[in-house]
């Protein structure tokens, strides 16, 4: 019964450093494929050389038939520790995409998409569209004009707005570590290379952006009751909405408009 106890104890002692070690493997890789792709992106010449040292003996190697031949069998080893650990793997992973659906949420409501719609009493009656820090890929408005008692409804006027079509105005705001003083050593040259594309964070909570359009409905409307529709989606990291704002302009005269609501926006 003891040494059944001792067994016992080494193989969860071992286990420990196994699982320790897989911990550490899959931690190790994706940090290096996360370095990796910051650096290749603000084109880090530290990292793209490094990254061509590594992958071009690679590729190299492939033309000998005995690399491949070693190859194929780590990766049997590979795939024969995978299907054994793949509880544990698979718990690992659903825990990082977890952290990282986290993070895109927490990313996403430091930076909120917001909407004004503006109908305005003028003789153009004029429609003014104002987004903040996100904008739809197109708004549809469609304008109907019917009796005096809402029946028979008729589409008089269809138009579709792109994104490209809104006037655009920003503030940005990044932040930068204090840059340190000049140096011919190669410590500081690898340490500026490495950390290039690293050291300047974007800060979205200071960050702002507006978005504006206006469209004259004047020769959209008709005598009598009319009702535009407009459509839109706003995309966001969490989610996607999809609004439909309906709004009623009466025309007594060609100078005479009842507007039913003024003013829209995603609070309503």
């Amino acid at each position: 019964m003891r040494r059944k106890n001792i067994n016992r104890a080494d193989e969860s002692y071992s286990s420990l450093f196994k699982f320790s070690s897989l911990y550490a493997g899959i931690s190790m890789i994706v940090t290096l494929l996360f370095l990796l792709t910051v650096g290749l992106i603000f084109q880090n010449r530290f990292v793209i050389v490094i990254t061509c040292l590594v992958v071009v003996p690679f590729v190299i190697a492939l033309l000998f038939k005995k690399f491949r031949k070693e190859l194929r069998k780590g990766i049997v080893k590979l795939r024969k520790y995978v299907m054994k650990n793949w509880k544990v793997m698979g718990a690992w992973i659903f825990t990082a995409y977890i952290m990282l659906n986290i993070l895109i949420i927490a990313m996403s409501n430091l930076q909120k998409p917001s909407f004004i719609i503006n109908f305005v009493n003028d003789k153009t009656v004029p429609i003014k569209f104002h987004f903040e820090n996100k904008i739809p890929e197109k708004v549809n408005l469609s304008f109907y004009s019917t009796d005096d008692k809402g029946n028979n409804a008729v589409l008089t006027q269809e138009v579709e707005v792109n994104k490209l079509d809104f006037k655009r105005s920003f503030i940005e705001v990044t932040e930068k570590q204090i840059s340190e003083k000049a140096s011919s050593s190669m410590a500081n040259f690898l340490n500026k290379e490495m950390n290039k594309g690293l050291n300047e964070a974007y800060l979205p909570d200071r960050s702002h952006y507006d978005y504006k359009y206006e469209i004259n409905s004047f020769d959209f409307l008709k005598s009598g009751k009319n009702f535009v529709i407009i459509q839109f989606e706003i995309d966001s990291l969490s989610n996607n909405r999809v609004y439909k704002v309906v709004n009623e302009i009466d025309v007594k005269d060609r100078e005479t408009f009842i507007i039913n609501t003024e003013e829209f926006s995603s609070g309503n």
